[in-house]
């Protein structure tokens, strides 16, 4: 006979699980898909309980939730419970400016509701348990006390992990990005009436890399590198070519040196003008030597 299991998911603490990690691309998750995904082989997922709170502001915030509940509400044997946000003042110490601040309240009472309602109507084996919300410990504990057949199973959100709630539970696993990437709807969500739900923009991962549009040039650096690659052959040698100098500037690039003028430091000979002047000097040297000598008869 299989095992029972009925999956009860903290949708606020799931979130912010996935926000903390940064796992932006697996917002648009199938809560259901992902409970199956934690099962083993002989438990059989009955029923899938979500618990959330509506967001009101900012609009596009309200925008996406939306579209994502609506994307859940197509699931059979899927149920949502909702939670509200409770208004508190907070005055800055410093400055003395107040502003209103917002906190998710009765996700937990809920859950804990339905799981004790679940278990005394007899709804089954095993409680899948996806939060790490330690406020949970109690209704955990008193189950267990009541009804010692029945386990439960914590599966710990992302960056999320409870001491408390591991000790309470019979078994704890930790949801990673295999069971999330197995578990994601896809792009486009058709809803019984037809309506197609389409997934917010940024909840599809990381931007793909940019291709040139139709009909734009590519930049002329890279032009002249791409006819230049055209010609060129695997394994062939680069071949410079003679630079020619433009008229009215100075031939720098041409390494050729022009033969030196006549009369500008180099004689006939073509000796330096230093080793000419250094031999005119020996030969007045030796003539000096030879004034007043007389050879004898």
């Amino acid at each position: 006979m299989p095992i029972r299991v009925v999956a009860y998911v903290d949708g606020f603490n799931l979130y912010h699980g996935l926000r903390a990690k940064g796992w932006r691309r697996f917002y648009w998750l199938n809560i259901q898909a992902l409970a199956r995904q934690l099962l083993k082989p002989g438990q059989t997922l009955t029923a899938t309980k979500y618990f959330t709170t509506i967001v009101k502001r900012p609009e596009d915030s309200r925008l996406r939730q939306a579209v994502f509940l609506e994307a859940l509400q197509t699931l059979p044997d899927f149920h949502i419970q909702y939670g509200h946000f409770m208004e508190d003042t907070v005055t800055c110490r410093q400055c003395g400016h107040t502003y209103a601040t917002h906190h998710e309240k009765m996700t937990d009472v809920n859950l804990s509701v339905e799981l004790m309602t679940d278990a005394f109507q007899d709804r089954f084996d095993l409680a899948l348990v996806v939060s790490a919300d330690s406020d949970l410990v109690g209704p955990l504990r008193a189950v267990r006390q009541l009804f010692s057949q029945k386990r439960f199973l914590v599966a710990f959100p992302p960056e999320r992990s409870s001491a408390a709630l591991k000790k309470a539970a019979h078994a704890t696993l930790h949801i990673g990005h295999n069971e999330l990437s197995k578990s994601l709807f896809p792009p486009m969500v058709t809803k019984a009436d037809g309506v197609v739900l389409e997934r917010p923009a940024g909840w599809g991962g990381e931007p793909a890399a940019k291709s040139p549009e139709p009909g734009v040039a590519p930049k002329p650096g890279r032009a002249r590198a791409a006819r230049g690659a055209k010609n060129v052959k695997p394994g062939a040698k680069k071949v410079k070519r003679a630079v020619t100098p433009k008229p009215g500037r100075a031939a720098k690039s041409v390494k050729q040196k022009a033969p030196p003028l006549p009369g500008a430091g180099s004689g006939e000979s073509g000796a330096p003008a230093k080793k000419r002047r250094r031999s005119r000097q020996r030969g007045a040297k030796r003539a000096g030597r030879g004034v007043g000598k007389t050879r004898k008869s």
